[in-house]
């Protein structure tokens, strides 16, 4: 019993944000109106407080760029290969 507990915890580490927001790089603090901003403009669903991460798989670096273009940065990762190659 308390293996399956352990493991469905530990299952949970790996489980992808369903959900991306724009946040300040000096404290973390959730910035909504940018978050929602960039949402908006990769034509992602808006939910709540967040943006809906797939609702945009495909433009997850352009929403990223968005929140860069703010100052801030976006606390969803998306798959570089180019810059996992090069190391940019």
């Amino acid at each position: 019993m308390h293996f399956t507990a352990i493991a469905i915890a530990f299952a949970g580490l790996f489980v992808p944000a369903s959900a991306c927001g724009c946040r300040s790089p000096t404290d973390g603090s959730h910035i909504v109106s940018a978050s929602e901003t960039c949402c908006y403009q990769n034509g992602a669903d808006w939910a709540g407080t967040d943006c809906s991460a797939d609702s945009m798989s495909e433009s997850l670096r352009e929403y990223d760029q968005c929140c860069h273009g703010n100052g801030l940065i976006s606390d969803c990762d998306y798959p570089d290969p180019i810059g996992d190659i090069f190391g940019s």
